[in-house]
């Protein structure tokens, strides 16, 4: 039964954001109701404001919840769960750490695996571990460099921790079905016995080793704790959208994320990475479902995370926000492009966690959280449609001019304090937290940095929720996303670039500025926002992908977060450790093997098919690659060999072994 602190909470939720909603509503029918008649296209309007409104309430009820429980227990981003004067793990209970690749730069990966390994050994228990870098990768030289750098990494790990018996192990899929979710289920079925828990990562996560040892007392301490979610905290980019994302993350999050930690209590969300899950009631209650029909809607479950979450409460588990544990970083996209391309992927998993809203079992939480996913990307098609249909209504309508701006200017104040009032609670709970605030440059830079991030973030609202209509419209209409590596680099973006990203924007804005100055001008201050933003769509789309741009305002103390103030340690030491890779000529892993120096190299065969063989991950090769093995033997035409060939042939360690032969 649920404790009644937690029960209060979630009725104080829910009474704030129907508080909140019906109170907005009722002031848009006065705006309405300005010239005494309702039409049909009214109710619309009407029913487009309440899911709105009902949206916008609950994110300021879950804001008011958390303030109140920072303020109440003094907790700030930087109190964290440590080591220090707790008992350590369960030393009969095994942890894996699992890193999921697909065609990621390799000295990043390993970088980052090589710092957490070192962080996890120097806290001394580093052998209840173990690593796994699990690839998917489909490109030959990054599948190869993969295996250049990971050898590397392990011979470098043994001569300086000979006694260490926490291993850093590699596996390659040659058919990776099912994307993320299938290479860590393939794990879970062959070696997940061997563990009582996995920590879940990211290609960019990185997590101290004293939080991976909390994480670990947390489920030691609670076997009914199912998985426990470490919120990752996005450092480490310099671009203008970067640097707004770790700002918003420094200073917005602490209060989001206590709210929605003590509101969800047990039955919390799963992000994806960064998190512990219990191993043995992940593989027997989180299989994934295929939904009916075919993708993009149906078929295989993209958004994996909120289903294992919904499943593993199901379950009768909990699932738990680490809202006070630190130590858990990752990194965030660097341009408008790469930001929208992430989201159209999220944008079609999400949507498919329609038809779990109507599943037999989920507990009401894991609805909700599935309903609040769809929302995320349908409030913007909602948003579009509600402002059609106030155009509509603007312009069949006479008696516009006479009481309706006098409504209309309350409900614009009563929004504007909706949104700001998260942001105004984030600011006052950063107050409480001296030394963070001297580290984000002080109260005034902080103060600084919140403005400058709501005026851009008014500009930005126009342009993403186009990006969010097409892709939900994409969707509805029959077309899926690819399945494509991420850019996670800074690499800026150019002009033409951005005119060609941004041509929806202007025809839009041409369009709307066209109507309105024509049909009803009167109502062009008030589309001013959304104007502004959608015809500097261009320069925006520039700007926030400058890292130029970025950095002259953090050294003006603008958009300052902690974190870039003081690097976390283990930043700092994936930051050496990848510049050292990369000036080491003998580590350069995207130029270091091609296909046509393993095959002649025995060495190289050797190592590649014993590794093929010792994970499993062999694949007999069709006739056509057999042939060509054959003419490898006898004439070698290496260099004409198709690149489906060469990776068919490298997936079958028989084969490679009768070739070095």
């Amino acid at each position: 039964m649920e404790n009644l602190p937690m029960r209060a909470e979630r009725v104080f939720v829910f009474a704030v954001t129907l508080t909140v909603s019906v109170a907005a509503l009722m002031m848009y029918q006065c705006v309405l109701r300005a010239d005494s008649l309702v039409s049909p296209m009214e109710w619309v309007s009407a029913v487009l404001f309440a899911i709105l409104a009902v949206w916008l309430s609950f994110s300021l009820a879950i804001a008011i919840l958390g303030f109140v429980s920072l303020f109440r227990d003094r907790i700030t981003i930087q109190k964290q769960e440590r080591l220090p004067n707790i008992a350590p793990p369960d030393p009969n209970k095994r942890t894996s750490v699992l890193v999921p690749i697909y065609n990621e730069s390799t000295s990043d990966v390993f970088a980052g695996v090589e710092a957490m390994y070192r962080s996890l050994a120097a806290t001394g228990m580093s052998d209840r571990f173990d690593f796994f870098v699990l690839s998917d990768s489909r490109e030959i030289s990054i599948w190869l460099a993969e295996e250049a750098a990971w050898k590397k990494l392990v011979a470098r790990l043994r001569r300086e921790f000979p006694e260490s018996r926490c291993g850093v192990h590699y596996r390659h899929r040659s058919n990776n079905v099912a994307r993320k979710a299938g290479n860590i289920s393939e794990f879970c079925r062959k070696w997940g016995s061997h563990y009582d828990y996995m920590i879940v990562l990211d290609a960019d996560s990185l997590v101290e080793g004293e939080t991976m040892l909390a994480m670990v007392r947390r489920m030691d301490r609670d076997d009914r704790l199912g998985i426990y979610q470490v919120p990752p905290v996005p450092i480490g980019r310099d671009s203008l959208l970067a640097r707004i994302q770790q700002f918003s993350s420094d200073v917005y999050g602490p209060i989001f994320t206590a709210g929605f930690s003590r509101f969800s209590g047990p039955d919390a969300n799963y992000f994806g990475h960064n998190a512990i899950l219990r191993m043995a009631p992940f593989i027997k209650h989180c299989e994934l479902p295929r939904l009916p029909g075919e993708a993009p809607l149906g078929g295989e479950i993209l958004s994996h995370d909120f289903v294992e979450a919904a499943l593993m409460s199901r379950a009768g588990y909990k699932v738990e926000i680490a809202d006070s544990l630190g130590g858990s970083y990752e990194e965030c996209p660097t341009t408008l492009g790469d930001f929208a391309k992430r989201d159209q992927r999220w944008c079609q998993g999400n949507l498919q966690h329609a038809f779990l809203l109507i599943s037999e079992g989920f507990r009401p939480l894991s609805r909700l959280h599935f309903l609040t996913g769809v929302l995320s990307y349908c409030a913007s098609p909602i948003w579009i449609l509600f402002l059609a249909t106030t155009l509509v209504i603007a312009f069949g309508t006479e008696a516009i001019g006479q009481p309706w701006p006098d409504y209309g200017l309350a409900l614009f104040v009563a929004t504007m304090v909706v949104l700001a009032t998260p942001k105004l609670l984030a600011l006052a709970i950063c107050c409480l937290d001296r030394p963070a605030m001297r580290q984000r440059g002080g109260f005034f830079a902080v103060l600084t940095g919140a403005v400058t991030e709501t005026l851009i973030s008014i500009l930005m609202s126009p342009i993403m929720a186009l990006h969010h209509t097409r892709f939900v419209g994409s969707n509805l209409a029959g077309f899926s996303v690819s399945w494509d590596a991420q850019q996670r680099g800074e690499h800026g973006i150019t002009w033409r670039q951005a005119f060609a990203e941004s041509r929806p924007a202007l025809w839009v804005a041409a369009g709307l500025t066209l109507l309105l100055s024509i049909g009803a001008p009167h109502l062009l201050p008030w589309f001013a926002p959304i104007l502004l933003g959608l015809w500097f769509a261009p320069a925006l789309t520039v700007l926030m992908g400058s890292a130029a741009v970025g950095r002259r305002l953090r050294r003006w103390n603008v958009l300052r977060t902690q974190f870039e103030t003081s690097p976390p340690a283990i930043q700092r030491l994936r930051d050496e450790i990848f510049d050292r890779m990369n000036h080491d000529s003998a580590v350069q892993p995207e130029t270091a093997l091609t296909f046509e120096s393993v095959i002649r190299s025995h060495d190289w065969i050797d190592f590649h098919a014993g590794l093929l063989q010792s994970t499993e991950t062999s694949s007999p090769a069709d006739d056509q690659a057999r042939r060509i093995a054959n003419s490898i033997r006898l004439i070698g035409p290496i260099e004409d060999i198709p690149p489906t060939i060469q990776f068919q042939l490298l997936s079958d360690h028989e084969l490679l072994l009768s070739i070095r032969n």
